[in-house]
C-alpha cells in the first residue's frame, strides 16, 4: 500500500490534511473564545476548504464533535512525523478528550499511532515546528512542559530527529495562549513570517545564523491572526484577510497568497495553521 502520510517540514508541499469541522455546541466562554461564533464559522471554514483543495490538497474532513469547542484548531492534540502520529497530552481543560478523539480518527485514515504521551507530560501541538526535517523545534511553556519534551525527543530520535526546545515568555498568563507558532509561520525553506518582540533570543539568533528571511508582523495584526500562516508549498501560503500589511510584505518577498475571510475562527485565537492537521508533505 502506498504510503500517503509523512511531514518532516512546514512548507513543503502540502500533499494531505485532516481538518475538523467545528462545532457550534459547547462552552465558547469557558473555552476562553472571545466571543461566541455565529453560523458563519462552519461557512468560513468551508470556504477555507475549498481554497486547499484549489491547490490540490487532498482534504480529510473529521465530523465535529458536540461540546469540543476548540477542536476545530487541529493542529493541537498530534503530531505527524515520518513514520506516523504522537498522540500529544493537552492540559487546557477544554481539550483534554480531543487527543483519544483525533487519534483514532487518524487510525481510520491510515496514519499508525507510533507513541502516547504520558499522564505527566502535557504538550500542544502548536508548540512544535519543524526547522528542517532533521530538527524539531518545541516551545517550553504553559501549555507544553518539560516532560513532553523529553519524552517526545526520546519517541523521535528513534526516527533521527533532534529536538531543541526554546522558552517561551509567560506573557499577559496562563489563560492566554501562546504558542511557539503564534509568533513564526515558515513559508519557504529559510523564510517565515515572525512577530519578533515574542521570539526567544536564540530561535532569533538560529534563524539568523541561518540566514531566514523574517517577515514582520506588527502588534496591531499579531493579534488578528497576521503571524498565523499556513506554508502550502514553498513560496506559497495561505492567511486570513485580517492581515493586509503581512499580505503585502508576503507578495513583496516573492510568496503566492491566498486570503480567507474568516472572523469567527479566529474567535478562539486561532488561524490557518492551527485550523490544519498536515498529513503528508513531499517537494
Amino acid at each position: 500500500m502506498t504510503q500517503t502520510f509523512s511531514v518532516r517540514s512546514m512548507s513543503a508541499r502540502l500533499r494531505r490534511v485532516a481538518v475538523r469541522t467545528p462545532t457550534l455546541v459547547g462552552n465558547f466562554p469557558s473555552a476562553g473564545w472571545r466571543a461566541v461564533p455565529s453560523s458563519e464559522l462552519i461557512t468560513e471554514h468551508r470556504a477555507f476548504i475549498e481554497v486547499l483543495e484549489g491547490l490540490s490538497v487532498r482534504v480529510d474532513v473529521l465530523d465535529p464533535v458536540d461540546g469540543q469547542v476548540d477542536a476545530v484548531y487541529a493542529y493541537d492534540p498530534v503530531f505527524v512525523t515520518s513514520a506516523g502520529a504522537v498522540v500529544l497530552n493537552q492540559i487546557k481543560p477544554a481539550r483534554v478528550a480531543e487527543s483519544t478523539t483525533m487519534a483514532a480518527d487518524l487510525e481510520r485514515l491510515g496514519v499508525p499511532i507510533l507513541g502516547r504521551l504520558s499522564a505527566a507530560a502535557h504538550a500542544d501541538g502548536g508548540d512544535m515546528m519543524w526547522l528542517d526535517e532533521d530538527t524539531l523545534a518545541i516551545g517550553r511553556g504553559f501549555r507544553t512542559n518539560r516532560a513532553a519534551i523529553d519524552e517526545m525527543s526520546e519517541l523521535l530520535a528513534r526516527e533521527g530527529i533532534a529536538v531543541v526546545s526554546y522558552d517561551l515568555a509567560a506573557g499577559p498568563g496562563r489563560s492566554y495562549v501562546t504558542h511557539l507558532m503564534s509568533f513564526i509561520s515558515p513559508v519557504a525553506r529559510d523564510k517565515a513570517v515572525v512577530h519578533h518582540p515574542s521570539l526567544p533570543v536564540a530561535l532569533l539568533e538560529w534563524l539568523e545564523e541561518h540566514e531566514w528571511t523574517l517577515i514582520s508582523c506588527d502588534d496591531d495584526e499579531y493579534d488578528t491572526q497576521g503571524c498565523n500562516v499556513l506554508g502550502v508549498a514553498q513560496n506559497v501560503a495561505v492567511l486570513f484577510d485580517s492581515a493586509p500589511k503581512v499580505s503585502a510584505r508576503l507578495q513583496d518577498a516573492g510568496v503566492e497568497v491566498h486570503e480567507v475571510r474568516a472572523p469567527n475562527i479566529a474567535l478562539g485565537d486561532g488561524g490557518p495553521t492551527c485550523i490544519t492537521r498536515p498529513l503528508w508533505r513531499e517537494d
